[in-house]
């Protein structure tokens, strides 16, 4: 047997294993009920899917992924650091910024934000990234809007409160904690203009009017909310924390795990993933939470697709993973 046909044998086997880089990662059989520390939904063991490691071009970590459509995706993270998807290939943005980014949202492809360290802005025009006038040298988390003249981001600055774009300027929005001191935001997410959820160490609800606190039922800190609808919403966040909004109440879902979960985002109601600590994936399929493989230990800060079978994943170490 000749030296190349042994390597091509080899390289053959290799591919059918799902190893190297750019390989389908998740391949493991359903049942169960999980265990080895790993996440179980109820009533599985690891759901068997597909999820693939993709080239970011850096190692620098990644802490937030949005994108207007398929073939146009962002994330950020450490350093500055802007990576797009062109629907062939991540590449490298300049973002003319070193500080840590922390949120990214766009209402279309030439309009999108990012958010951070030190309170930067940055927005694109759709040719390039420029600094915005802050009103702010604190951190931002996070950054969401209904529409170009409808943005809201966190506020770290005392009193806390939330910061409103109307297409010209930002500004600060009172919110009554009651007795709660410091409670930070750390996810945004709304159905409507009329109808925007903020979480992290309370969760808020904004009416068009007034941002009010609505009982969540635990004291978790909360890292990320989603929702299908304005009657079915989901929060995520510390030791495997899952909440659900029914329409009049939140009611924690079992997650069967104990990971610190960062991010979630679905396609409707019957098909949700969260992200999180170890490498933690988990899937919503209408009835049960269950555990993903996603191939890495490395924490999972970020989730966000364009439909069920485009999502994607990016975290730590400039780990990015597309599925399922």
């Amino acid at each position: 047997m000749t030296d190349s046909l042994r390597i091509g044998i080899l390289t053959s086997v290799l591919m059918l294993l799902g190893c190297g880089a750019g390989t389908v990662v998740g391949d493991g059989g359903a049942g169960g009920s999980g265990g080895g520390g790993s996440a179980g939904g109820s009533g599985g063991g690891k759901m068997s899917t597909g999820w693939v490691v993709v080239d970011g071009g850096t190692t620098t970590s990644f802490n937030a992924i949005w994108g207007s459509g398929p073939n146009d995706v962002w994330a950020v993270g450490q350093s500055g650091t802007i990576v797009r998807w062109d629907g062939t290939a991540w590449a490298s943005v300049a973002s003319g910024t070193f500080s840590l980014l922390s949120g990214v949202w766009g209402s279309g492809p030439s309009d999108v934000w990012a958010v951070g360290a030190a309170g930067t802005i940055l927005r694109w025009n759709g040719s390039a990234w420029t600094t915005q006038a802050s009103t702010t040298s604190s951190y931002i988390n996070t950054i969401w809007g209904s529409g170009p003249n409808a943005v809201w981001r966190d506020s770290m600055d005392l009193p806390l409160g939330t910061v409103f774009w109307n297409g010209t300027t930002w500004t600060k929005v009172a919110r009554n904690d009651g007795s709660v001191i410091n409670a930070y935001i750390r996810g945004i997410w709304g159905s409507s203009a009329n109808d925007v959820w903020a979480v992290g160490d309370l969760i808020w609800r904004w009416n068009g009017t007034a941002w009010a606190v609505v009982s969540s039922g635990t004291t978790e800190q909360l890292n990320g909310v989603w929702g299908s609808s304005a009657n079915d919403l989901w929060a995520v966040g510390s030791n495997g924390t899952i909440l659900r909004w029914n329409g009049s109440a939140w009611v924690s879902v079992t997650s069967g795990t104990t990971n610190h979960l960062s991010s979630i985002w679905g396609s409707g109601p019957d098909d949700v993933w969260a992200a999180g600590g170890g490498g933690t994936l988990l899937h919503w399929n209408g009835s049960a939470w269950s555990a993903a493989i996603s191939g890495t230990t490395k924490a999972l800060n970020a989730i966000w697709g364009s439909g069920p079978s485009d999502v994607w994943v990016v975290g730590s170490g400039g780990v990015i993973l597309h599925g399922p």
